[in-house]
Protein backbone atom coordinates (compact mmCIF):
# COMPACT_ATOMS: atom_id res chain seq x y z
CA UNK A 1 0.00 0.00 0.00
CA UNK A 2 1.39 3.35 -0.86
CA UNK A 3 -0.12 6.76 1.11
CA UNK A 4 1.04 9.64 -0.57
CA UNK A 5 4.92 9.43 -0.97
CA UNK A 6 5.41 6.54 2.23
CA UNK A 7 5.11 3.32 0.94
CA UNK A 8 3.53 1.00 3.66
CA UNK A 9 3.71 -2.50 3.88
CA UNK A 10 0.83 -4.95 4.49
CA UNK A 11 0.43 -6.23 8.00
CA UNK A 12 -0.55 -9.99 8.33
CA UNK A 13 0.31 -11.03 11.61
CA UNK A 14 0.50 -9.94 14.74
CA UNK A 15 2.28 -11.21 18.02
CA UNK A 16 0.01 -9.67 21.32
CA UNK A 17 2.27 -10.27 24.24
CA UNK A 18 -0.03 -10.36 26.93
CA UNK A 19 -3.29 -11.65 27.50
CA UNK A 20 -5.07 -9.47 30.44
CA UNK A 21 -7.34 -6.25 30.34
CA UNK A 22 -5.55 -4.47 27.13
CA UNK A 23 -4.22 -7.51 25.02
CA UNK A 24 -7.23 -9.52 24.77
CA UNK A 25 -8.68 -6.16 23.04
CA UNK A 26 -5.59 -5.53 20.97
CA UNK A 27 -6.08 -9.12 19.86
CA UNK A 28 -9.75 -8.59 19.02
CA UNK A 29 -8.94 -5.28 16.91
CA UNK A 30 -6.24 -6.64 14.65
CA UNK A 31 -8.29 -10.26 13.84
CA UNK A 32 -11.46 -8.33 13.02
CA UNK A 33 -9.11 -6.01 10.68
CA UNK A 34 -8.00 -9.43 9.07
CA UNK A 35 -5.07 -10.14 10.48
CA UNK A 36 -3.57 -13.25 12.39
CA UNK A 37 -3.09 -12.84 15.56
CA UNK A 38 -0.58 -14.87 18.12
CA UNK A 39 -1.62 -13.81 21.93
CA UNK A 40 0.93 -14.78 24.63
CA UNK A 41 1.02 -15.08 28.06
CA UNK A 42 2.53 -16.55 31.06
CA UNK A 43 -0.26 -18.79 32.13
CA UNK A 44 -2.51 -21.25 30.77
CA UNK A 45 -4.59 -19.04 33.23
CA UNK A 46 -4.23 -15.88 31.92
CA UNK A 47 -5.02 -17.41 28.35
CA UNK A 48 -8.08 -18.90 29.55
CA UNK A 49 -9.03 -15.57 30.74
CA UNK A 50 -7.71 -13.21 27.96
CA UNK A 51 -9.71 -15.95 25.41
CA UNK A 52 -12.63 -15.73 27.53
CA UNK A 53 -12.95 -11.68 27.43
CA UNK A 54 -12.43 -12.19 24.32
CA UNK A 55 -15.72 -14.45 23.51
CA UNK A 56 -17.44 -12.07 25.18
CA UNK A 57 -17.10 -8.71 23.68
CA UNK A 58 -17.69 -10.53 20.11
CA UNK A 59 -21.01 -11.34 21.52
CA UNK A 60 -21.55 -8.03 22.60
CA UNK A 61 -20.45 -6.76 18.71
CA UNK A 62 -22.96 -9.50 17.51
CA UNK A 63 -25.91 -8.70 20.07
CA UNK A 64 -25.38 -4.63 19.01
CA UNK A 65 -25.68 -5.49 15.05
CA UNK A 66 -21.89 -4.59 14.76
CA UNK A 67 -20.66 -7.25 13.43
CA UNK A 68 -22.44 -10.94 12.53
CA UNK A 69 -22.15 -14.33 14.17
CA UNK A 70 -20.05 -15.19 11.17
CA UNK A 71 -17.71 -12.27 11.19
CA UNK A 72 -17.56 -13.29 15.14
CA UNK A 73 -16.76 -16.95 14.55
CA UNK A 74 -14.17 -15.91 11.85
CA UNK A 75 -12.40 -13.34 14.03
CA UNK A 76 -11.97 -16.00 16.62
CA UNK A 77 -10.37 -18.19 14.17
CA UNK A 78 -7.59 -15.64 13.32
CA UNK A 79 -6.59 -15.33 17.15
CA UNK A 80 -4.23 -18.82 18.11
CA UNK A 81 -2.51 -18.45 21.91
CA UNK A 82 0.98 -19.28 23.07
CA UNK A 83 2.72 -19.67 26.30
CA UNK A 84 6.05 -19.04 24.22
CA UNK A 85 6.82 -15.35 23.71
CA UNK A 86 9.24 -17.07 20.62
CA UNK A 87 6.55 -18.79 19.02
CA UNK A 88 4.17 -15.22 19.16
CA UNK A 89 7.10 -13.04 17.93
CA UNK A 90 9.06 -15.31 15.58
CA UNK A 91 6.78 -14.65 12.41
CA UNK A 92 5.06 -11.44 13.19
CA UNK A 93 4.97 -8.33 11.57
CA UNK A 94 3.88 -6.54 14.57
CA UNK A 95 4.48 -7.11 17.97
CA UNK A 96 2.44 -4.98 20.48
CA UNK A 97 3.44 -5.30 23.93
CA UNK A 98 0.45 -5.24 27.05
CA UNK A 99 1.84 -6.65 29.63
CA UNK A 100 1.60 -5.20 33.31
CA UNK A 101 2.69 -1.76 33.63
CA UNK A 102 6.05 -2.38 35.48
CA UNK A 103 9.38 -1.13 34.29
CA UNK A 104 11.62 -4.23 35.23
CA UNK A 105 8.87 -6.30 33.77
CA UNK A 106 8.80 -4.20 30.37
CA UNK A 107 12.54 -4.18 29.84
CA UNK A 108 12.63 -8.11 29.97
CA UNK A 109 9.66 -8.76 27.39
CA UNK A 110 11.19 -5.94 25.20
CA UNK A 111 14.68 -7.60 25.46
CA UNK A 112 12.94 -11.27 24.80
CA UNK A 113 10.57 -9.49 22.02
CA UNK A 114 14.04 -7.89 20.61
CA UNK A 115 16.24 -11.55 20.64
CA UNK A 116 12.93 -13.24 18.64
CA UNK A 117 11.62 -11.19 16.38
CA UNK A 118 12.32 -10.50 12.79
CA UNK A 119 14.37 -7.51 12.26
CA UNK A 120 11.48 -6.34 10.29
CA UNK A 121 9.08 -7.04 12.28
CA UNK A 122 7.28 -3.22 13.83
CA UNK A 123 7.63 -3.33 17.77
CA UNK A 124 4.92 -1.56 19.78
CA UNK A 125 4.28 -0.56 23.18
CA UNK A 126 0.74 -0.54 24.88
CA UNK A 127 2.53 1.53 28.07
CA UNK A 128 -0.21 3.65 29.50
Amino acid sequence: MVIGEISMREIEKVGVIGAGLMGHALAIVHALGGCNVIMQDLKDIQITKGLQLIDSALETLVDAGTISKTEKENTKSRITTTLDLNVAVEDADLVVEAVVENRDVKREVFSNIDNAARGEAIIASNTS
